[in-house]
């Protein structure tokens, strides 16, 4: 599969700077976005909009194997958040203006789902917390706050000023290892498509040798961190108090935060809808598509539809 064919038709980038994939082909009002006989013929007339936030280190192609089959019966928006893909980004990369971004594109959408991975999660849930107005589900694919368990020392150090950037930049000196590093954010990187192997081993390239990736990746990091780690209690708190539909989706193999690491999270929302996806690690929307579009398109028309509970 040529993903950056499928995908082009899609690709747009916002007055605002925010690059997008965006279904709907242009930006709307709100206020058109829901209206009874706005734009009527096509898929997402009078459903909810579903805005797709990816994680740290990522950028809106990481949603390559979902985007065309959710966009089918809706509006969906990818966004690249500031500093990644093709996002600009002034000063360092922060929790604050990933919100901002994603708060931008639903100003864009009207109310929207928001399905986030990792970091991406993170954003969104804040978004809902600061804009309630503004989000009428949540999707969490292995990430949302509180989750995780202690940092470690190895975390700790990537807080100095320069380490992480040292890190990051030594790849470049081993470009051909750095498609390796992939491997702990997978089940089974060897086992996935070559289409998709060949592609993720040029991004990975991409990003080791950018400038401007390595400062967002960098100061993401240290930003997503910090305000983990400061607002901890404040969060658990505000997000247990939330009644906002919410769905948990976790690979059953993801190595870099293990299913029980949602525990927290679990206690904070019991009520969530809680799934496993087999053959999955981090990403599971990239190893295992088709159990992630049923997931979210089951989720997504309960909402529609006003389902009891949601």
């Amino acid at each position: 599969m040529d993903y950056a064919r499928e995908l082009a038709p899609f690709a747009l980038m916002r007055p605002d700077g925010i690059f997008t994939y965006d279904s709907a082909g242009s930006p709307v009002s709100p206020a058109d976005s829901h209206s009874p006989g706005a734009d009527s013929h096509s898929p997402g007339a009078g459903r909810l909009p579903l805005v797709l936030i990816h994680g740290l280190g990522d950028e809106a192609d990481t949603w390559r194997n979902i985007f065309p089959d959710l966009a089918r019966s809706r509006r969906v928006v990818a966004l690249d958040l500031p500093g990644f893909g093709r996002t600009p980004c002034t000063g360092p990369s922060t929790m604050e203006k990933h919100v901002a971004a994603v708060r931008a594109v639903l100003e864009s959408t009207g109310p929207a789902i928001l399905a986030g991975n990792s970091m991406g999660a993170a954003a969104g849930q804040l978004t809902a917390l600061q804009h309630p107005d503004l989000v009428r589900g949540l999707a969490f694919l292995d990430g949302g706050l509180p989750s995780g368990s202690a940092m470690s020392g190895k975390l700790l150090l990537a807080l100095l000023p320069g380490v992480g950037e040292r890190a990051y930049r030594a790849w470049r000196k081993k470009p051909g290892q750095a498609y390796g590093s992939l491997t702990p954010y997978y089940a089974d990187l060897a086992s996935m498509a070559e289409t998709d192997r060949a592609f993720l081993a040029r991004r990975v390239v991409e990003r080791i040798m950018s400038d401007s990736q390595c400062r967002a990746y960098c100061s993401s990091f240290r930003s997503f961190l910090f305000m983990a780690a400061g607002a901890r209690g404040a969060l658990l708190r505000d997000f247990s108090r939330t009644t906002l539909p919410l769905l948990l989706i976790w690979g059953e193999q993801d190595k870099i935060l293990p299913p029980d690491t949602r525990r927290l999270l679990l206690e904070a929302r019991p009520d969530c809808i809680d799934l496993l996806i087999p053959g999955a690690g981090h990403l599971p929307h990239q190893e295992n598509p088709e159990a992630v579009i049923d997931a979210l398109s089951s989720f997504i028309e309960k909402i529609d539809s006003g389902a009891p509970g949601l």
